[in-house]
């Protein structure tokens, strides 16, 4: 679960009075209470986001600073023998330190690879993988 501290600027959606979709239709939208991205956009941060799937990983790292900067660079899983990952993308302090920064490229460059998270998320389904686990779930009831 996320939790948000501090004050955040809130305001009150409602719906538009001439909003209409036909002859006498009227909006159905309820009105609700949210955070205006607007203002907090406006605000200077660094974000880190890392996306883990079994044959990728994603690092993406956004500087919103006069602008929204954001470099992306993604590892693919090398099939065959050897194993391994792969990347086509330079490291951070290469291709982004004029656009992220240096600190924050220095920040993105050194974090761990995740290999250990990549390694436990599960394989697509194949056929001969269904009925291995079949045999096996066999296997044990029978034990």
């Amino acid at each position: 679960m996320q939790q948000m501290s501090g004050n955040s600027p809130t305001t009150s959606v409602t719906p538009s009075p001439g909003s209409t979709t036909g002859p006498g239709a009227d909006s159905t939208t309820a009105a609700v209470n949210g955070v205006d991205l607007g203002v907090l956009n406006t605000e200077c941060h660094a974000e880190v986001h890392i996306r883990i799937e079994r044959s990728r990983v994603v690092l993406t790292g956004v500087l919103q600073m006069g602008g929204r900067h954001e470099l992306v660079k993604t590892w693919e899983r090398h099939a065959g023998k050897g194993g391994g990952w792969v990347t086509r993308t330079p490291d951070f302090v290469q291709c982004g330190e004029d656009l992220l920064g240096r600190e924050l490229a220095e920040y993105l460059d050194g974090l761990r690879f995740p290999f250990e998270v990549a390694n436990l998320l599960p394989s697509p389904a194949t056929a001969a993988g269904a009925a291995a686990r079949e045999a096996a779930a066999k296997e044990l009831a029978n034990a």
